[in-house]
């Protein structure tokens, strides 16, 4: 299992089982199977495993950047397909396979077994994992730059992380939309230690002011919890064209009292009564970590005609019904009724009502609201309604509010690009609580290249009237490749926030393309400086192809210091048998009172092969590591390996690398380390390539004197085509205590296979009997 061809065979070998494999392909039937194993995942365990990043260094793929086909926490992946049909072993998505699933749309990430079947008619699925995770969710603002941003990553677990860039209203906080970002294309995690580092900068807000932020949602390894069992399953069913079914199950039996303990079963019956009406009832139940069984249920029906929409939602929660994503709150029922008719071509009537009572809180209110929308020509549309509302418990005093609703959205035939919006609410009965509203809205096109929005909202009542939004904001184009925008959004206790922005994606010609970001955020009520981000970044590409260079500078400005992130990387070939890498990123934040914070890692690697004469192969690299504040703690890690092919039965290989450590707290202590290794290994092949042998040595030793020395003989035989045994001796003198992780010591036993056609065949009557 462990190519004898690698660059360290001696070092690749540990205590007990151990092997790598990656297979994809087709096997009997057409099923598509995919496996991976990887014996050796916990890489921390390991002394030199930065000594040993020459398997996955950059030149062949960045360590810390590796991407996921085979995705898997554990050691193990393996999913076997058949159309939408599979068998998977891995990390997996717990979510609801159907929309109809609202009240039990628990979702989440493992890594276990699951089995699913898609029929013609049925979707079917469970899963099984065994488990010690625990969930955690972080959400953290946008600051116009690409990083790094600190992420507690503490017993994280690799690969089980989902990273969405939210955008939220700046009023109400709701989420206006989501997008799903990819592990390696779109950022990198924990390149310097709890942190997340984007491809390119998240912004403060979006184009409308709504603010930018980042969630994070990941599974972290509880090593001081027992291991659970998180299982369930779904179905969802066809049973004819007009009436489908599902039923769902989500189980998890962790310790009592903990959040690891909970269970969520649903079911719903969606039936289409006619080609435009739907009715949708679900009902579900959940336990929590306290043993509380919690009930709801949901009733929804809708009409879609030509000139008709009516949707009906009802549901109710118990006091004890608590499910992450779950529509409704633990404690409350609600009620909600919209409508909309088209009248003739110039008329529309709609309304809109809903019912809340929150046993918890006590509260129960009802409002409903109806309005006649009219084409008064086609430069005029007016809005007559009028609204209801009433707190029927009567809890704040408040009474019953009736108000009158006019609105008119004019648009000038003079001027097309200009759009008025105005909406005007009167209190039938003015009280010290019923107060009206007046909202002025405009919206105009100076020019293509220039938009102007305003937008003022004022209350009057017996108690007089006051300003309790104003807004204006312009967007311009200044060029093809760049905008900008401005706005200033004033808003209840006098806070007034000034946002700026600029824009621009430049590409000078297919090779070379940059781009600039400027943000600034800043509350005029509350003083200081604000929030400015500034983003700067490149690409080029060689004309020939062979080299590409990329780079980043990021810095901000904030009322507690600043912060800078350079990110510069270039690869290429520097002949046909030499390729070559290097980037550097570097991040500085002096924010706070304390010490400023510095870290830095810089990689720089080549890769020999020739052309001509392929038997010499060499790969070098080196790496600096620093990070400082109070103290400093610097790494430099080296190493150059290879193998040589004498001739066609006979190879060596050999390895020096090296590792400096230096910590230094200023003032105070100072220490220093060296470590460092040499290996060096024959192979021979005899008997028509049916026997080989291999002997390897390596000596590793460090700065206070410490020093280990192994000696291993391989003896192997080809047991088929594809297919080879060996048996081998390792014998290790002055072994330091952590060696064991380095070699087994003594007798062991290896299986090789080769992947390739004969393998295929292999399973292929293995599975088919």
């Amino acid at each position: 299992m462990i190519d004898t061809d690698a660059l360290g065979p001696f070092e690749d070998t540990t205590t007990g089982l151990r092997g790598q494999l990656y297979l994809k392909g087709r096997i009997r039937g057409g099923a598509l199977l995919t496996l991976r194993y990887g014996s050796d995942r916990d890489a921390d365990e390991r002394l030199f495993r930065d000594i040993r990043a020459d398997q996955y260094y950059p030149v062949y793929g960045d360590s810390s950047e590796r991407g996921f086909d085979a995705q898997s926490s554990s050691n193990l992946f393996v999913k076997v397909e058949r159309g939408a049909s599979y068998m998977l072993y891995g990390d997996l998505a717990i979510e609801p396979a159907d929309p109809a699933f609202a009240l039990g749309g628990y979702r989440g990430l493992t890594t276990g077994a699951k089995v699913h079947h898609e029929g013609e008619r049925v979707k079917l699925s469970v899963f099984a994992a065994r488990t010690d995770q625990q969930s955690r969710e972080v959400e953290f603002a946008g600051r116009g730059v690409s990083g790094p941003y600190d992420v507690n990553l503490t017993d994280y677990r690799e690969g089980s992380e989902l990273v969405e860039i939210l955008v939220r209203d700046e009023d109400s906080g709701e989420v206006l939309s989501t997008r799903k970002l990819r592990r390696l294309t779109d950022y990198v995690l924990d390149y310097f230690l709890n942190t997340i580092i984007f491809d390119v900068p998240v912004a403060q807000q979006d184009d409308e002011g709504n603010p930018v932020s980042v969630r994070i949602s990941y599974q972290v390894e509880g090593r001081t919890a027992e291991k659970y069992w998180l299982y369930g399953g779904q179905v969802v069913a066809d049973v004819n064209e007009r009436l489908k079914v599902g039923l769902r199950s989500v189980q998890s039996d962790g310790r009592r009292g903990t959040a690891e303990r909970f269970g969520v079963t649903s079911a719903f019956v969606e039936a289409r009564i006619t080609p435009r009406d739907t009715v949708v009832v679900e009902v579900a139940q959940s336990d929590d970590a306290a043993g509380n069984k919690g009930e709801a249920v949901r009733i929804a029906a809708e009409h879609v005609s030509e000139n008709a929409r009516v949707h009906l939602e009802a549901s109710h929660a118990s006091e004890f019904f608590d499910i992450q994503n779950a529509p409704t709150r633990k404690g409350t029922g609600q009620a909600r009724l919209s409508y909309e008719y088209r009248l003739s071509e110039r008329r529309t009537v709609s309304g809109n009502a809903e019912y809340v009572i929150d046993s918890l809180s006590g509260r129960e209110y009802l409002a409903a609201e109806v309005a006649l929308r009219r084409v008064i020509d086609e430069t005029l549309i007016r809005v007559d309604g009028l609204r209801y509302s009433r707190e029927l418990r009567d809890v704040s005093g408040e009474p019953t509010e009736w108000a009158l609703l006019h609105g008119v959205e004019w648009r000038p035939i003079a001027d097309g690009n200009l759009e008025l919006d105005l909406q005007f609410e009167l209190p039938v009965h003015e009280t010290e609580f019923n107060v009206g509203s007046l909202l002025i809205g405009a919206d105009y096109r100076l020019n293509e290249r220039m938009h102007v929005v305003g937008l003022v909202e004022l209350s009057f009542g017996p108690e007089g009237s006051r300003v309790d939004r104003a807004d204006i904001g312009m967007t311009y184009r200044i060029t093809d490749w760049l905008d900008a925008r401005s706005g200033i959004v004033t808003g209840e206790a006098a806070t007034r926030q000034l946002k700026q922005g600029f824009d621009a994606d430049f590409s000078l010609n297919e090779r070379i393309s940059w781009r600039f970001g400027l943000e600034h955020s800043f509350d005029m009520g509350a003083g200081g400086d604000g929030l400015t981000s500034l983003s700067l970044g490149g690409k080029w590409e060689s004309e020939d192809g062979l080299w590409i260079a990329e780079g980043t500078l990021d810095q901000t400005w904030e009322d507690d210091g600043y912060t800078g992130f350079s990110d510069v990387g270039i690869a290429g070939a520097l002949s046909p048998e030499v390729t070559f890498l290097a980037r550097s990123r570097y991040a500085y934040d002096a924010r706070g009172a304390g010490p400023s914070q510095r870290r830095h890692r810089m990689r720089v690697g080549a890769s020999y092969r020739a052309i001509d004469d392929s038997r010499l192969k060499v790969l070098a690299w080196y790496e600096n590591r620093m990070e400082g504040q109070s103290f400093t703690t610097s790494d430099h890690l080296w190493s150059v390996a290879g193998t040589y092919d004498v001739n066609s039965d006979f190879y060596v290989n050999a390895k020096y690398a090296g590792q400096r450590a230096s910590y230094n707290v200023p003032g105070s202590l100072r220490a220093k380390s060296l470590m460092q290794l040499v290996q060096a290994g024959l192979t021979w092949e005899l008997l028509a390539d049916r026997f080989h042998a291999t002997l390897n040595g390596f000596h590793m030793w460090d700065s206070d004197g410490y020093s280990s020395q192994a000696v291993g003989l391989e003896a192997g035989f080809v047991l088929a085509d594809g297919a080879m045994i060996s048996v081998g001796y390792n014998h290790a003198k002055d072994a330091l205590p952590f060696d064991q992780e380095q070699f087994q010591e003594g007798l062991f036993l290896r299986l090789r296979l080769k992947l390739d056609e004969t393998l295929w065949g292999l399973l292929d009557r293995f599975l088919g009997g």
